[in-house]
């Protein structure tokens, strides 16, 4: 069984280093436990986002390879959270590469 907050996002394939940025408000604890897929958004009810002790101390953070067939390779060069005030995080130096093995 999963919890926390989830958000999805695409990286296009490739070999250079890329800037990711996933607003806070784009991450829901809302989410289909089979699927992975967002059931109610942040955005579509407030009570389903980050609160603010979440955002304070964040205890635990993972990348889910999801929705896709095949191999996911994913390098990331670091995390930072910004506006933390409002609602945005950021995701510099990311780097992805899928294969259909």
């Amino acid at each position: 069984f999963a919890y926390g907050y989830k958000a999805n996002f695409d990286v296009v394939p490739g070999s250079e280093m890329a800037t990711i940025e996933i607003p806070f408000r784009d991450f829901t604890v809302r989410w289909d436990d089979a699927t992975g897929e967002p059931v109610v958004t942040c955005e579509e009810n407030e009570d389903f986002c980050p609160d603010v002790e979440a955002l304070r101390n964040m205890k635990q953070f993972a990348f889910w390879g999801e929705g896709v067939a095949g191999r996911v390779h994913l390098e990331i060069d670091s995390i930072s959270a910004s506006g933390c005030g409002s609602p945005g995080i950021s995701m510099a130096g990311t780097r992805s590469s899928r294969s259909s093995d």
